[in-house]
């Protein structure tokens, strides 16, 4: 809205120009220089005019300025123009009083442009010394006019842009509006009508904003209207100190329509605000954003403290859904819209880097936010999310903190500091993990019971590839009632030990796999080092008994690579077994390993030594035998 007022008060400082310095209606051509020069006198901005000036007074008295340009100091557009006509009320100007029954401009071309955190174009060319020149003139103008029974504070009673083109380059991103069309009408005392429209991605968008000026404050009260889109306000600003306040409404149809990629599902958005504003801070009251049955609740503000822009949000919600949100669109698109679409992201992903990190960073590098979350409850993908709270802020780096509890855990808490190469230091707690709950939803099928869970990590996050192959770290799990289905230790410790021959090892195999093992409440450290879970040879309790564990975990590939053996000092048989675990976690692969040769050899002698004892036994009961025949 404020580069609007710029083009509205350039394009009546030129017209007042060309008047001020028409001596005659003949030789207004040779005061090309003198109009410019009075131009760059009232606006410091700089007006080229490269065709001829011409003068109608068949049906009034009326100017023709052909091939008009206007520049910043710096050398930035403002816009261009085919023709620029110029219709003066003749009578108030024989009077010495200048009143624009009406100016029109015939195709212009309108510049925005904004590079890094710098002000537009506009701002740049009507900086604040001219703000405070433009405020103090209107205040003169209020008071000149004050006794008048009109009031029309424009000196204009029609400014009429037809068939405009809007070329923006907001921080490198470029965008075309055309067939753009607004008039400014003046309507009563110190009342004035602002409607037209533009076409975005082909659909026509009407505008209408009434303008009043109410002493020394400006009222603007008005819409916008599209198929998809309506924004409602009512504004009320001060002019002597640019303080004021807005209310907005807010209303997307299709919020699909306004994104190039159309991820999202086709849904409607409103908001409704009331904005508190001044030169130097934005302050939010009341704001609502609902989407469908989501209610999300906003306040904060926007301050700027010397070069610095602080901003504080908090945001609340009862229920937020976010599959009715967030998911992505599911229309089928023909084979040659996705080849397109697919050509188009490759283009995007080489020209462009859009890492939310590095807007973040670089973008907003001029900013401190500070921005407080809570949700009495998230769904997402059916699951039920209760009790999230979240902070984040970014100074220096960016910090963030997350709590909530699921049916999946008691509660998870994560603290992460992220700094501008996206190196991310990080803790993270889970409080009863329910393992049987996480294998219904991911398809596991090993473990069960529940763990508490930390972790003290570091890690890249420039994306998910990089996020698992580059984390270290040390993770602490701590066991409550856990148990490994399908592998039965105590039995298979049982087989074991009951061996009496080589044919017995064949049967192992079949009784194993039956049953489960308990896993003793007790700690295990496990070290991260490059996205692989590495458990050390670690003695843990399993049925009672003290069992090796080693072996590893692949975050990537998921797949798993892991060793128990017996650590029985009293039975070298148990130890010399050892229980393998291998492949995809959602399919691993369980088995029996023994060192035959030694198994072999140990079964061996004890089968050895235990004839031999039979033996013994034999002879020495044939022995007392004889003795007893010798005795009788």
């Amino acid at each position: 809205m404020r580069v609007i007022f710029y083009i509205i008060i350039s394009i009546i400082g030129i017209s007042l120009s060309i008047i001020i310095l028409m001596p005659s209606l003949f030789d207004i051509n040779n005061y090309k220089d003198r109009i410019e020069s009075l131009v760059f006198t009232k606006t410091n901005n700089i007006l080229k005019i490269d065709g001829d000036i011409s003068i109608s007074i068949s049906s009034g008295l009326k100017l023709s300025v052909q091939d008009v340009s206007f520049t910043s100091p710096d050398g930035e557009n403002l816009f261009k123009s085919e023709e620029l006509l110029i219709a003066p009320l003749f009578f108030p100007l024989l009077k010495g009083e200048l009143l624009f029954n009406s100016i029109k401009i015939v195709n212009p071309t309108i510049y925005i442009t904004k590079r890094n955190n710098k002000k537009n174009n506009w701002e740049t060319a009507f900086n604040i010394n001219k703000e405070d020149k433009i405020k103090k003139d209107f205040n003169k103008d209020l008071e000149n006019k004050k006794s008048q029974k009109k009031l029309n504070p424009l000196n204009i009673n029609s400014l009429n842009v037809v068939d405009a083109i809007i070329l923006s380059n907001i921080e490198n991103k470029k965008s075309k509006f055309d067939n753009i069309n607004f008039r400014l009408n003046y309507k009563n005392n110190n009342q004035y009508l602002i409607h037209g429209d533009i076409f975005y991605k082909k659909e026509k968008i009407k505008f209408s904003y009434d303008l009043k000026y109410l002493e020394k404050n400006i009222n603007i009260n008005g819409y916008i209207k599209g198929k998809d889109l309506e924004v409602n306000n009512n504004t009320t600003v001060d002019m002597n100190t640019f303080n004021g306040q807005s209310t907005i409404y807010v209303k997307i149809n299709k919020l699909d329509s306004f994104f190039e990629n159309n991820y999202l599902r086709d849904q409607s958005l409103k908001l409704d605000a009331i904005l508190k504003f001044t030169n130097k801070s934005i302050k939010i009251d009341n704001a609502r954003v609902t989407n469908k049955k989501n209610l999300i609740n906003l306040e904060g503000d926007l301050t700027k403290k010397g070069k610095k822009n602080i901003i504080n949000f908090n945001v609340t919600t009862e229920i937020l859904d976010a599959d009715d949100l967030l998911l992505f669109n599911t229309k089928t698109k023909k084979l040659n819209e996705v080849q397109d679409e697919n050509n188009k992201n490759k283009n995007l992903s080489k020209n462009k880097q859009n890492h939310l990190l590095d807007v973040i960073f670089k973008k907003l590098n001029l900013y401190e936010i500070n921005v407080n979350f809570f949700a009495k409850e998230i769904i997402y993908k059916k699951n039920k999310i209760k009790k999230v709270k979240a902070k984040v802020s970014k100074k220096n780096n960016l910090d963030i903190t997350v709590s909530l509890n699921s049916k999946f855990f008691k509660k998870l808490t994560i603290m992460s500091k992220i700094d501008k190469e996206k190196f991310s230091t990080f803790v993270m707690y889970v409080d009863n993990l329910d393992i049987q709950t996480v294998n219904d939803y991911m398809g596991y099928n090993k473990l069960s019971g529940l763990f508490n869970l930390s972790i003290e990590g570091n890690t890249n996050i420039k994306n998910k590839s990089k996020m698992l192959n580059q984390l270290n770290g040390k993770l602490k799990l701590k066991t409550k009632n856990m148990q490994i289905n399908d592998l039965n230790l105590k039995e298979l410790k049982s087989n074991i030990t009951s061996i009496e021959n080589i044919n017995n090892l064949l049967e192992l195999n079949k009784k194993f796999f039956k049953g489960n093992t308990a896993v003793k409440n007790q700690e295990i450290f496990i070290e991260i080092k490059n996205g692989n879970l590495k458990l050390p040879k670690t003695d843990i309790i399993l049925d009672d008994d003290i069992i090796t564990v080693i072996g590893f975990y692949e975050l990537v590939s998921r797949n798993i690579n892991a060793s128990l053996k017996y650590n029985n000092e009293k039975n070298k048989l148990l130890s010399l077994f050892n229980v393998s675990l291998k492949g995809n976690i959602k399919e691993i692969e369980t088995s029996l390993d023994y060192d035959k040769e030694k198994v072999d050899q140990l079964i061996g002698d004890m089968v050895e030594k235990k004839m031999k004892k039979i033996i013994k036994d034999k002879l020495d009961s044939k022995f007392n035998n004889i003795i007893e025949n010798l005795l009788d």
